[in-house]
C-alpha cells in the first residue's frame, strides 16, 4: 500500500530521543513505530543476538529435559530450573 498522506507532530528533543530509542528497541523506523503505536498495535522489543543465543541454548536444554522426563529420567526440580532461566531471559 502506497502511503500518500503525511503527518506532522511537534515534539521536544527529549521526546524525540525517547521515541527514537523505543523504535530502535522494537527494530522499527521512527515512522513505523509511530504508525504502529497510533493504530494500537502491540510493540515488542527485539532480542539481541546474545539473548537469542541464550534462549536457543535454553530451549535445547528444555527439549532434552522433556525427552528424558518422558522416559522417567528427570526430576521436576531440573525442569523448574530451566524454566526459571528461560523466564529470566524473556523478562529482559
Amino acid at each position: 500500500m502506497t502511503r500518500t498522506v503525511g503527518l506532522r507532530a511537534r515534539v521536544t528533543k527529549e521526546e524525540y530521543s525517547r521515541i527514537q530509542n523505543r523504535a530502535i528497541l522494537a527494530g522499527m523506523s521512527v515512522s513505523e513505530y509511530i504508525r504502529q503505536t497510533a493504530l494500537g498495535a502491540p510493540i515488542y522489543e527485539v532480542l539481541s543476538k546474545e539473548e537469542r543465543q541464550t534462549l536457543t541454548g535454553l530451549s535445547r536444554n528444555l527439549n532434552q529435559l522433556l525427552a528424558f522426563a518422558h522416559k522417567g529420567y528427570v526430576h521436576a526440580r531440573q525442569v523448574e530450573e530451566v524454566l526459571a532461566a528461560v523466564k529470566q531471559v524473556l523478562k529482559k
